[in-house]
């Protein structure tokens, strides 16, 4: 059953923090840490709306039971969890970059703007790929975090997320818009075959201390201060040792 207090300890909290900038960078950090990004669970979800679902047993699976989730299903989690702090958060949606130099078309992939201050601070802690893993200010300008470099751009009438690591050039994430949204705004997305595509391919995501790693089938990602490594894991044994390492060994 969801309540703030148990996804607090959760977390790692003995109390509850204030709303506060801090806390919301902490708190998300925390959150990409220990709840991870799998579509492994996926075909738990609704065909005809996958941002329609029962909260508690939502927590209790993807949370308490550490078996992870999506982006619509730990981005539903964040934003009742940063309510209940006493955050004012607005989701938001959009569509994910996709090869093809393609979008999604939105909405598909959900995050939240929080205000905090004054300023507005882009969350999300449900992306399958490369990311941020504090929010971001939403805001024109380069803004680093572990060595990662991350832009908001303006095309098309959306919000354009860019990414960059070391070495490397500027790469489209996601973009979105900033009309509020609810769950009734993913009714009939993905026709009734959003569970089963998103459960067609194995991905994982989360973070790490100075970065964060990612697991697509058997393609494993690990950026770290900045530097991004990609390789094929080809020896069963080396896939199983990422996979104790950084997924099913810990929580």
């Amino acid at each position: 059953m969801f309540t703030v207090d148990k996804y607090l300890e959760y977390l790692g909290y003995a109390q509850r923090p204030a709303p506060t900038l801090r806390t919301l960078r902490d708190v998300h950090r925390r959150h990409l840490s220990r709840v991870q990004y799998d579509t492994l669970h996926a075909l738990r979800l609704n065909p005809d709306n996958m941002a329609d679902m029962d909260l508690d047993d939502t927590f209790d699976n993807v949370v308490l039971g550490e078996q992870g989730g999506m982006c619509l299903q730990l981005n539903t989690l964040f934003d009742r969890l940063l309510t209940g702090l006493g955050f004012r958060a607005t989701v938001v949606a959009g569509g994910t970059w996709i090869p093809g130099n393609v979008f999604y078309p939105d909405p598909e992939h959900m995050l939240m703007l929080v205000d905090v201050d004054g300023a507005q601070w882009l969350a999300d802690v449900g992306h399958a790929g490369v990311s941020f893993v504090e929010p971001l200010r939403f805001a024109p300008g380069v803004q680093q975090q572990d060595g990662c470099e991350f832009q908001l751009l303006r095309q098309d009438g959306y919000h354009v997320l860019q990414t960059r690591t070391k070495g490397r050039d500027w790469r489209m994430t996601f973009r979105f818009t900033t009309r509020p949204r609810t769950p009734k705004d993913w009714d009939g997305v993905g026709e009734g075959q959003g569970p089963g595509v998103l459960a067609s391919v194995r991905r994982r995501r989360r973070a790490v201390p100075g970065g964060q790693v990612t697991l697509t089938k058997n393609l494993f990602t690990v950026v770290e201060d900045g530097v991004e490594q990609t390789r094929l894991l080809r020896d069963p044994a080396d896939e199983r040792h990422v996979i104790d390492t950084y997924w099913e060994g810990r929580a």
